[in-house]
């Protein structure tokens, strides 16, 4: 996501092109289920290679090559069932019905300003604490990132 918080453009995708960001994605990804709204799918435009493409959307008409449909989370959820991880890759929607209940995020902080009209949702950056990071420095006419891993907060009660 870019400082000002938007992680795209609607129908148009990712507002920068970074080759290290995608190559993480990739890695991260890669054996996994993925879960994606229906505009995240069609902007991609095809199901990405050695992953299970789950979308999410309430057109029960829509049909693409490649994906599974679902109609709800619970659904989405259902059919990971038997999987250690599931990857949401967007967008703004989908990002704000699984964060409360993800228990780690791996994010990218592009270090500008981007166009675009689809922004991240705004979390409580308290309940996560980041076990992991990666500086990025600009390069050639790409902004400098960073690469970042969270995991749940975990609550601490200190007796008096």
């Amino acid at each position: 996501m870019a400082d000002n918080m938007v992680i795209g453009r609607s129908n148009a995708g990712l507002p920068w092109s970074i080759p290290k960001d995608l190559a993480r994605f990739k890695r991260l990804t890669l054996g996994h289920s993925i879960l994606m709204g229906r505009r995240t799918w069609e902007t991609i435009g095809y199901p990405l290679p050695l992953r299970r493409s789950i979308v999410l959307t309430r057109d029960i008409n829509w049909v693409a090559n490649g994906a599974y449909r679902v109609k709800d989370l619970d659904t989405a959820i259902a059919v990971c069932s038997e999987e250690k991880e599931i990857f949401i890759i967007g967008g703004s929607e989908i990002f704000a019905l699984t964060i409360p209940l993800a228990d780690s995020l791996s994010l990218t902080f592009i270090h500008s300003q981007a166009c675009g009209d689809v922004k991240f949702p705004k979390i409580n950056w308290f309940a996560w604490s980041e076990i992991w990071r990666e500086n990025h420095v600009a390069e050639d006419s790409r902004p400098a990132f960073t690469f970042t891993t969270y995991v749940r907060a975990q609550v601490r009660y200190y007796n008096r």
